[in-house]
């Protein structure tokens, strides 16, 4: 069962054991994913700590850490490498962008992804709690390409993107992008054309990583963290609590004790 997997490796990681279960089996593979050189007696396979795959020494030489994995200065493949140490660190952290609103309003907003890599967090600068959109709602990424401001969808009554229409807007075309939910748009402007390539580049490395086993991998073992914290941090206040009614009821006592019920 799913709790019963999940307190196996919660057992695991307890014992300071590498979380291998995402791994490509050796004997299903004969040839490097990297650059397909063939593996043989002197050419030996070696796994990608984050996404399983097996590749040759050169093509996975580079070190990652993963602490949900249990991995220290683990062997890392170049995508990989890149994806830990460039593309989630720019994603998780907020960046500014601006924002059309439905009412063609310009907003500025703080976009980022959630820590447990499962929704998309959109923070307006005068907001501390941003708008949450669950990344298993995502419908694509638009670009603008002279498409219509505020092209209304009548049959479900949504906005599209806003990029053209105007001689305003239509001059920042190449600057926008849209984030398209099954209920939502996120419509939004960047402040260079560097910038926004920057963004979207890694915003689509993430995208198309969170089908693959690492990534589902990591997030059930984030999940499952998450939860063994809940549970912790439950049990510590269940513990002082008692401790309080400990003391009371020995204060209690003692009075009862001293001078009679």
């Amino acid at each position: 069962t799913q709790s019963t997997g999940a307190n196996i490796r919660r057992e695991k990681r307890s014992l300071g054991m590498e979380f291998k279960e995402h791994w490509v089996p050796d004997d299903k593979v004969s040839h490097c994913k990297g650059c397909s050189v063939r593996f043989d007696t002197t050419n030996r396979k070696h796994h990608c700590r984050y996404c399983g795959e097996v590749f040759c020494d050169p093509c996975s030489s580079r070190k990652v850490s993963v602490e949900e994995f249990r991995v220290q200065n683990g062997r890392s493949c170049k995508s990989c490498h890149a994806y830990i140490t460039c593309h989630l660190p720019l994603l998780t952290r907020e960046t500014l962008f601006s924002r059309y609103e439905s009412d063609a309003i310009i907003t500025d907003v703080f976009i980022s992804i959630s820590l447990d890599r499962r929704r998309l967090l959109c923070r307006s600068r005068d907001s501390k709690y941003p708008a949450e959109f669950d990344f298993e709602n995502l419908n694509r990424i638009q670009e603008g390409q002279k498409t219509p401001v505020w092209d209304t969808h009548k049959s479900k009554g949504l906005f599209s993107c806003c990029f053209g229409g105007d001689d305003d807007i239509s001059k920042d075309e190449l600057v926008c992008f849209s984030i398209v939910f099954l209920s939502d748009s996120i419509d939004l402007k960047a402040e260079s054309l560097k910038h926004k390539s920057e963004w979207l580049e890694s915003f689509r490395e993430f995208i198309d990583r969170r089908m693959t086993k690492g990534e589902k991998a990591w997030r059930e073992l984030s999940y499952v963290r998450e939860r063994s914290e809940i549970e912790s941090a439950k049990a510590q206040k269940a513990e002082q609590t008692q401790r309080v009614v400990n003391k009371y009821s020995q204060l209690k006592n003692n009075l009862k004790t001293k001078y009679g019920s």
